[in-house]
């Protein structure tokens, strides 16, 4: 298995949030990498869905014409 490249990043939270996580054995970085990737993959939807707004707006079709042509070439294959 090919190792990942790390970076060391300081965060600052509270001590009282940290103290419970701990107390209930929460793996602090784990959920902080977990989180980061859960919002990276919103903010590539979000940007992917804008862009495809964009793309349907300059066609000059409306969503409900994009929709019924991409079920069609979907029934071509």
């Amino acid at each position: 298995m090919e190792k990942s490249e790390t970076k060391v990043l300081s965060v600052r939270l509270s001590k009282k949030l940290e103290d419970e996580a701990r107390t209930l054995n929460i793996d602090i970085k784990g959920t902080v990498e977990e989180a980061l990737k859960r919002k990276i993959a919103k903010a590539k939807t979000e940007r992917l869905s804008k862009m495809l707004k964009k793309a349907v707006g300059a066609t000059g079709m409306t969503n409900s014409d994009w929709i019924k042509a991409v079920r069609e070439s979907r029934d071509e294959r």
